[in-house]
């Protein structure tokens, strides 16, 4: 299937609609390029229930000199008129959770090396990180893993809590 998807991309025939969008930006030292190819051809030839567009999405980053590029294979449900700069948006999108939540659960928190393996316990552990992430959030912490680390070594934590008098 992926090599069917790439050869449409790489030489799509004559009568083929192959949408693109590109955005660019820089985050830091770091230049970004991300591109996104979307069409509806192989909807019908594909014997998946319910895909509407399949696509390319690549990303090219230059930092410190070194250019780096990775393309990913996208099949959505999406209807076939969907631009594919909105396809672009999902795809970026669903990185930003997988930043904001799971990267600062499993690295920040350490959520991968935790102890607890039975009964309740792993979910009482992931609700109070959860807890801690949303009161963090909420009183706009802008670094996380810095706030835990002084929090750690002050009282303020019960004071956001409201357990102790300010």
């Amino acid at each position: 299937m992926r090599a069917d998807i790439e050869l449409l991309f790489a030489t799509p025939p004559p009568h083929e609609v192959i949408r693109s969008a590109e955005q660019t930006g820089r985050h830091g030292g770091r230049g970004e390029t991300r591109r996104s190819a979307v069409s509806a051809g192989l909807a019908a030839y594909l014997a998946w229930p319910g895909v509407g567009l399949v696509g390319q999405v690549s990303r090219t980053v230059t930092h410190t000199g070194q250019t780096m590029t990775d393309t990913r294979i996208v099949l959505t449900s999406l209807a076939a008129e969907t631009p594919a700069a909105e396809v672009l948006a999902l795809v970026r999108g669903h990185w930003r959770i997988e930043n904001r939540l799971h990267y600062v659960r499993d690295v920040t928190m350490d959520e991968d090396r935790g102890r607890w393996r039975a009964g309740a316990a792993p979910q009482v552990a992931a609700t109070l990180r959860n807890v801690v992430l949303s009161l963090l959030r909420a009183v706009e912490v802008p670094n996380i893993a810095a706030a835990r680390r002084t929090l750690a070594r002050q009282r303020r934590a019960l004071h956001l809590l409201g357990w102790l008098p300010a």
